[in-house]
């Protein structure tokens, strides 16, 4: 069956192109992951490793989609949508993303990225402007409005969560030992499962072996 979506937002459609694009991939390698048993979700170390490093892969997959839609040129339209994918966090939340766009109006069709310069519709919020909420005060102004969430709780725990230098030991790790998010985006999305598991295992592992030496 197929479902015509009438009702919401234009920018609220270009879910199905994220999921498509980052999401199911990485859901993908992860089911693969489990079926071979390569990790364990019981574990809450594991739970909590497998929430960041996904997390970071997808907010390389949302940026790339975010890219690609505002630099290609969109045809048949009096109007093009500028998207934009702002990072937000809370507690709860390890990795929110607010969408926000721009409509771009005019009698010319073309590249998003092309008219909001052109046309001077369009601009980057500078940094440090508290204009879009973050994921809590969105969250109340969804649920003032009658929206309904269901309670979220922390998916897994990092034993480090209270030693900041053990953190900063285990990114230096990280960084020095497993290939850049970018990269581990590309294998996945491509079908190739082992660098992100390979990367997931060595995360997990460094952070048991540093947990060691909280006394």
């Amino acid at each position: 069956m197929h479902l015509l979506i009438l009702q919401n937002h234009l920018a609220e459609r270009h879910w199905v192109e994220v999921n498509t694009r980052v999401n199911y991939p990485i859901k993908t390698a992860l089911t693969w992951m489990q079926q071979n048993m390569v990790i364990d979700l019981d574990c809450p170390v594991t739970k909590y490793c497998v929430s960041l490093m996904s997390g970071k892969l997808c907010q390389v997959g949302i940026q790339l989609h975010v890219r690609a839609w505002n630099s290609h040129r969109i045809p048949g339209k009096t109007y093009s949508l500028l998207l934009s994918f702002t990072l937000s966090t809370n507690v709860y939340y390890p990795l929110v993303y607010v969408c926000t766009y721009s409509i771009l109006l005019g009698p010319h069709r073309g590249v998003p990225d092309i008219l909001a310069e052109n046309n001077n519709q369009a601009a980057r919020i500078p940094a440090g402007q508290n204009i879009i909420p973050t994921a809590d005060v969105a969250e109340t102004f969804y649920v003032a409005a009658g929206g309904h969430l269901s309670p979220m709780t922390l998916f897994g725990s990092d034993p480090l969560a209270d030693s900041p230098e053990l953190i900063q030991q285990r990114q230096r790790a990280l960084e020095q030992n497993i290939p850049a998010p970018e990269e581990l985006f590309a294998f996945t999305v491509n079908g190739d499962y082992a660098p992100f598991a390979q990367s997931l295992q060595f995360m997990i592992q460094t952070t048991i072996r540093l947990q060691g030496l909280i006394g």
